[in-house]
């Protein structure tokens, strides 16, 4: 806790409120320096929390309400931030930590963790963590889970203070990864190269003969978050009303994108505009209206692109991987950040400033989305399909 002394009618007083004490505490006459005033309040503060823990030790409080392990108390916070979070996905997050923590120090009671020994508990558990060789997000996550648990016990009265947070190593840079389109159409065709379907698929798809339909809708699954940039999210509910075959345009709808811009018409990719007349011709009845044309939900959509990308010896490859290749490209082809934070759904641009921008943009690339392709040197209908037409050696390669 952060101390700042303050003069009050010519003596120096430290407000404990905060803390949980009292009002104002004297510390001093202010003729004193403030230094000494501060060393003054936190003596005070060690004092009275010694008060405290001596007050709950008389009226057995940790033998007659508190429980004994840190464990239970654990336990009692995962199931109270389980109940008020409500998110399925977060609340197994949550479950891994409070896992590891309890397995770490679940022998501990929850006396050990009272001033003053807590303070130097928790940091050594960090510099533990440290030591064996964790990054310095997981530190942080493992430490923030055991402050909350113990900070639930402070608000229930079954400890006086919450031990201070240690010295924790700087969290690590992110490690952004992307693929330029050779890559990627390397990647889509190794998807479900070789592949062995399991009974229930088969069973689900009605049979083997149905399995080349389904490789193709997931192929163009994978194209739709390659060329477009979407979430998954945008690709399991993606129907065929969002498709403009005639003018080579569709209408992007991302669910994380509203608290930035409304949908809008956006000139579709070439190679996706060519991906998807292949899936017309294969499966004509998928681009009917209201169908989804990716074929709905894919919860193993991650799953697939890794095994693929090992399976050619490419590095990691997800759907957040294939999102930030369309960013990469966009950047590179000089669209401003504004410009790509929109099309991405970012609110900020911060995240476009720090990752997409390193990289540098072509010359002669187009500087805006909002100037027209007469203007550009280029041919009107050409649009967004000259942003994300990757040059180079895949030009070759068509």
């Amino acid at each position: 806790m952060r101390l700042n002394p303050t003069i009050w009618r010519g003596k120096w007083v430290i407000d404990l409120r905060a803390a949980g004490y009292g009002n104002r505490y004297v510390l001093g006459d202010a003729a004193a320096d403030r230094e000494d005033a501060l060393h003054a309040a936190y003596a005070k503060l060690a004092e009275l929390r010694r008060e405290g823990m001596a007050d709950l030790a008389q009226q057995s409080i940790f033998a007659a309400q508190a429980p004994r392990l840190l464990a239970a108390v654990l336990d009692i916070w995962r199931n109270d931030h389980r109940t008020r979070s409500g998110d399925a996905g977060a609340a197994r997050y949550v479950d891994g930590y409070v896992k590891q923590v309890r397995a770490e120090l679940g022998t501990y009671t929850l006396i050990d963790f009272a001033p003053p020994d807590g303070h130097a508990r928790v940091s050594a558990y960090a510099a533990e963590l440290e030591r064996r060789g964790f990054s310095g997000r997981t530190i942080r996550n493992r430490i923030s889970v055991l402050r909350q648990a113990l900070r639930m016990a402070v608000e229930r009265g079954w400890l006086t203070s919450v031990p201070l947070a240690p010295r924790l190593p700087p969290k690590a840079a992110p490690v952004f990864r992307w693929i330029d389109e050779t890559m990627f159409r390397a990647l889509r065709a190794a998807m479900f190269e070789g592949a062995q379907p399991v009974g229930p698929l088969v069973q689900r798809l009605g049979g083997p003969q149905n399995l080349p339909r389904y490789y193709a809708l997931r192929r163009v699954y994978a194209s739709w978050l390659f060329y477009t940039g979407v979430h998954t999210y945008d690709a399991d509910h993606a129907t065929a009303d969002w498709l403009f075959l005639d003018g080579g345009s569709y209408i992007r709808h991302n669910h994380k994108s509203a608290r930035c811009i409304r949908p809008e018409h956006f000139p579709m990719p070439e190679p996706l505009l060519d991906d998807l007349r292949e899936l017309q011709s294969l499966c004509p009845d998928a681009l009917y209206p209201g169908r989804p044309f990716t074929g709905g939900p894919w919860p193993n959509v991650s799953r697939v692109l890794q095994r693929a990308a090992a399976r050619i010896g490419l590095p990691e490859v997800n759907p957040q991987v294939l999102r930030r290749s369309f960013a990469r490209q966009m950047c590179l082809l000089g669209y401003t950040e504004r410009e790509t934070a929109d099309r991405m759904g970012h609110a900020s641009t911060r995240l476009v400033h720090e990752v997409y921008v390193q990289c540098p943009p072509q010359a002669g690339a187009a500087k805006s989305r909002w100037v027209s392709g007469r203007d550009r040197g280029q041919s009107p209908s050409s649009g967004m399909a000259r942003v994300l037409q990757m040059r180079g050696a895949s030009e070759g390669d068509r």
